[in-house]
């Protein structure tokens, strides 16, 4: 075994040790913050955002928008200024989606029963090495 192998494994080691201390509802809390919160907030809204846009309600009002911006300023209509629009309330909504479920999950997991409690220690630290 080289060297990188055996770093990689100690590392790995303390990870899960790291986990099993913290435990599920923190090692997700912290993997799921900051910039990594937000890349996946942008990967949801890009992979659920066309099938959210195709709803007939949804398409039908951001066609008319574009439409009635495209009239008041045809730069406007050019770029599609509803449907940026609509992406972006799109993002703050999955945002705050991602906020709540991160939230209710640690809630779950932090319940001081002594079966949550080990399945919150062993998830803990399979999330922290993974």
């Amino acid at each position: 075994m080289s060297s990188i192998d055996s770093i990689t494994v100690i590392a790995a080691i303390v990870l899960f040790g790291l986990g099993l201390v913290l435990g599920f509802g923190r090692v997700l809390k912290f993997f799921t913050g900051g910039i990594f919160g937000t890349v996946i907030a942008a990967f949801l809204c890009v992979t659920f955002g066309g099938m959210i846009a195709g709803i007939p309600a949804v398409s039908q009002w951001m066609n008319g928008l574009n439409e009635k911006l495209g009239n008041v300023w045809s730069f406007l209509g050019t770029i599609h200024l509803a449907t940026v629009v609509y992406y972006i309330l799109l993002f703050f909504v999955m945002q705050l989606l991602r906020i709540f479920a991160v939230k209710f999950i640690a809630q779950i997991f932090s319940i001081d029963v002594l079966p949550m409690r080990i399945v919150n220690r062993v998830l803990g630290g399979a999330a922290a090495v993974a």
